[in-house]
């Protein structure tokens, strides 16, 4: 009797076509089996019981189709899987242990998703509120910024607006929709937070650099600051022009190859070389290490960039401040 462990024999068993996302149980597959073929890089898991091949890109035509999948007749799709359809990815690593929710709420009473893996249940909203994505009924760019707003934990719903603002939601619509969610669930750390937002962030981690910047009471700092280098304008992440002080977060993703690397390389050292700027370069390991290791590292950096911003004025010099 075979057992199927190996992969490509477990690929010809199932039963549906990878091409398009499917449901686990019109596989013919066992959960276990296809976690095997999802930890072969066969399968990616886009939902709980949602599955389709590793090789088929990533399209809006291909979400909209795997949430179409687990909705309900009126439900309509919200928060951050509404997000991911407009295509703004707040939704966590896809593993088995971290597989995101579908968020589809009706707008009646008594509707409700009754599936494992979607978070459901009833929010009333105007039918203004809701567009039509691929087929699929979701809320507007501006509703869905409203909504992780005031509904997210208190970071990613900063770096949510800042996305929002970055994807087009314009600042003074979301200010004056503040107040249509008055008396709901999160509205003051809404009112909190919409003034703040700023489009110009380039990344989650950015965001979250500059609400702990602020949190620490200190001077605002300006996202995506401007520095002419030789033939380009070089960004960096935040800064204080008026001191000549910056941070830069390193992730991963754009900055672990070696082509990056030598990229970043040659930048700070043509800019240590030329400009008066210090800057700080973090990780995520001082970003999340759950301590005030990073606020520490901002107060202290800021106070030697004030000591000694007018002689490195006069004398056009930057400094790299080491990592810790």
């Amino acid at each position: 009797m075979p057992t199927y462990a190996d992969p490509d024999k477990l690929i010809q068993r199932c039963e549906s076509p990878l091409a398009m996302p499917f449901m686990a149980r019109a596989s013919g597959l066992s959960t276990r089996q296809l976690q095997m073929l999802v930890d072969s890089g066969h399968l990616r898991r886009l939902f709980r019981e949602v599955y389709v091949g590793s090789h088929v890109p990533d399209t809006l035509g291909l979400r909209a189709r795997a949430v179409a999948m687990v909705l309900s007749p009126g439900a309509v799709v919200t928060d951050v899987t509404a997000a991911w359809l407009h295509g703004i990815d707040l939704l966590p690593a896809r593993d088995l242990s971290e597989v995101p929710d579908v968020h589809a709420f009706h707008t009646g009473k008594g509707g409700f998703v009754a599936r494992s893996g979607v978070t459901s249940g009833q929010r009333m909203m105007p039918d203004s509120d809701i567009i039509d994505v691929e087929g699929v009924p979701v809320t507007t760019l501006l509703r869905t910024a409203c909504d992780l707003g005031r509904l997210l934990w208190r970071e990613r719903a900063f770096a949510a607006l800042d996305a929002f603002l970055h994807a087009g939601v314009d600042k003074d619509e979301l200010l004056l929709s503040v107040e249509r969610f008055r008396g709901m669930r999160g509205v003051c750390q809404l009112r909190a937070f919409a003034p703040l937002a700023d489009g110009r962030a380039d990344s989650p981690p950015e965001s979250v650099m500059r609400l702990r910047w602020l949190d620490a009471g200190l001077p605002a700092p300006q996202p995506q600051v401007p520095v002419d280098g030789p033939g380009t304008t070089w960004f960096l992440d935040l800064g204080l022009e008026e001191l000549y002080y910056a941070m830069e977060y390193d992730g991963e993703e754009f900055h672990s190859r070696e082509s990056d690397v030598e990229h970043d390389r040659e930048r700070r050292e043509w800019m240590r070389d030329n400009t008066p700027w210090i800057i700080e370069v973090i990780d995520k390991h001082t970003l999340f290490d759950g301590t005030n290791t990073y606020e520490h590292r901002l107060r202290r950096g800021i106070a030697e960039a004030r000591r000694t911003v007018a002689n490195r004025v006069r004398g056009r010099r930057w400094f790299i401040v080491p990592g810790e």
